[in-house]
């Protein structure tokens, strides 16, 4: 079965996430980061040691579009 969306779960959430401001994307990013790594280490703890709980499958960032880049590039 396909992987369920973690972020972006339907359409109307893809709109309210591109409906953010530059700053506040950037901010949520940080945070999907922060967790993806951590379900990273806890997936790579439990390859190592099957006894440890697994980490749970990581979620999609929120697409900066090139415009925005440019705000990023220019400050």
């Amino acid at each position: 079965p396909p992987d369920q969306r973690r972020t972006h779960k339907n359409d109307e959430i893809s709109g309210m996430l591109q409906a953010l401001s530059l700053d506040e994307k950037i901010k949520f990013n940080h945070n999907i980061e922060v967790n993806n790594n951590r379900r990273r280490r806890a997936h790579l703890a439990h390859a190592l040691d099957p006894s440890k709980e697994d980490g749970s499958p990581t979620a999609s960032l929120i697409t900066i579009e090139d415009d925005e880049y440019q705000t990023i590039r220019k400050s």
